[in-house]
């Protein structure tokens, strides 16, 4: 006899009848998945920067991930993500496929305030990922870093509707708050707490623990239910503090970083930047000021054959060998000036330190190069942004501008008002106004005409007529 069955929440397709003999059976069963339903695993990591990982360059090598790698090689990676730089409102957005103001988490769940969008508690009908693919037949399963229940319904007595159980997953393990020790977590399984298997002098790490728990929640189900699709969802929390890494971890990288933040922040600016973004270079340029050492290892990744690139490149060179190598240094800056002269970079040394630009000023009298004499007497100019007072001094009033400060910079060369640019951009007045001062802020100015000046300075605008609406970005 061949089991009837029928969808859950229907009506039973009948025949029932006064007797059993007049009635035939039939059962309810909920909907699966559909055929060929892929298995799902979400890892998830704080505080990582994509350079970081191997496949996008691992700082220089220094960090090796090869698991990652093969992931990369045998998948896609994206290089457009949006990311709200926050730990709950990450996962919220994540996990619910909007806007984190949109399920009230706009900051983290220890901070949440009484106002629309910031009162920690994703709505009711707002359905998390893992609650829709369990309504079709998905098992779910959390392991890790939660971070989305409200600070004050973390306790033995609930309410667990915003535990992870309540949000769609079958199973839970792992930590409900921001950060947790990895050597003595403060776990939960499901809605109890309950004590780590191991202990730090046994050699146990929550990181491990996470993992052999996915490994087996994932082995147990398949041994069973082999057919079944699974949704993992695995956060680690040892890239978020507190930084407990085991020690033969610690000694594997001993040495790695000895070049300093700044310098290596430089270099992985370099090896990211597409070739030929002038922008930038400027700011890796800045941040170099710093470190000079780290100017070689930058410009061995620096693949960039664009006109303002190549001039970089050059400058970049003089300025790491200028105090070891007279003609060394006099050579990339005879070599720079004469493409900056080509192309019409006046300002190509601006913001470099002043005595390295009065260096550049005493090779030129020397040569008798009048290219070079040009860009050094320019970068020395009144009127143009002061440069370091030494090779040691960085710029440091200019910090990078985001990809919409950007296109707006260009908009405020013309001679549109506030009111034009809000109209033209489709927001408010003020909007355009915060924006604005974000940018003065950024770029060590007051007002929009220095603004404009100091970004022609450095680079940041195609050309210097009035009334440009382009900048560069690559």
């Amino acid at each position: 006899m061949t089991l009837r069955t029928y969808p859950e929440g229907g009506e039973h397709p009948g025949p029932i009848g006064r007797t059993v003999a007049e009635s035939e059976p039939a059962w309810p069963v909920p909907s699966g998945p559909p055929e060929g339903a892929p298995n799902v695993l979400v890892v998830l990591f704080d505080d990582l920067g994509f350079a970081q990982l191997g496949c996008f360059g691992g700082l220089g090598a220094r960090i090796r991930t090869p698991n990652l790698d093969r992931l990369a090689e045998r998948g896609l990676r994206y290089q457009n993500f949006h990311t709200t730089a926050l730990c709950s409102p990450s996962r919220a957005a994540l996990l619910s496929g909007r806007n984190h103001h949109s399920v009230g988490v706009a900051t983290i769940m220890e901070r949440a305030t009484g106002y629309p969008g910031y009162n920690g508690r994703i709505p009711k009908d707002s359905a998390l990922l893992p609650a829709v693919l369990r309504e079709h037949g998905y098992a779910t399963m959390a392991i890790g870093k939660w971070h989305l229940t409200p600070d004050e319904h973390v306790s033995p007595a609930g309410p667990f509707d915003r535990f992870p159980l309540g949000q769609g997953f079958d199973r839970y393990y792992g930590f409900l708050g921001g950060e947790t020790s990895q050597w003595e977590p403060d776990l939960w399984e499901d809605n109890h707490r309950v004590d780590a298997p191991g202990r730090p002098e046994d050699g146990y790490h929550l990181s491990a623990d996470l993992v052999d728990h996915a490994i087996e929640w994932i082995t147990g189900l398949k041994a069973v239910a082999p057919s079944r699709p699974f949704f993992t969802y695995l956060a680690f929390g040892a890239t978020h503090a507190p930084h407990h890494a085991p020690a033969e971890h610690i000694e594997a990288y001993r040495g790695a970083f000895d070049d300093g933040w700044d310098a290596i922040r430089a270099e992985r600016l370099l090896q990211r930047v597409p070739a030929g973004d002038a922008r930038t270079l400027v700011w890796a340029r800045v941040a170099l000021h710093r470190q000079p050492s780290g100017v070689n290892r930058a410009l061995a990744t620096l693949q960039g054959q664009q006109p303002r690139t190549l001039v970089t490149r050059h400058l970049l060179q003089a300025l790491a060998s200028w105090q070891t190598s007279e003609e060394l240094s006099s050579g990339h800056l005879a070599s720079a000036a004469e493409l900056a002269a080509a192309h019409g970079w006046t300002t190509a040394l601006a913001g470099y330190p002043r005595a390295f630009v009065e260096h550049a000023l005493a090779v030129a009298a020397r040569r008798a190069h009048d290219p070079l004499h040009g860009i050094a007497a320019a970068a020395l100019a009144p009127g143009l942004p002061e440069p370091a007072r030494d090779s040691g001094e960085a710029v440091a009033s200019v910090r990078p501008l985001s990809a919409g400060e950007l296109q707006l910079l260009g908009m405020l060369t013309g001679r549109d008002t506030n009111e034009d640019l809000a109209r033209r951009l489709g927001v408010s007045r003020n909007t355009v106004k915060t924006h604005a001062v974000s940018i003065y802020r950024k770029l060590g100015v007051s007002s929009r005409s220095a603004a404009v000046d100091r970004a022609r300075a450095l680079g940041l605008l195609d050309d210097d007529d009035p009334g440009v609406t382009t900048t560069r970005s690559g």
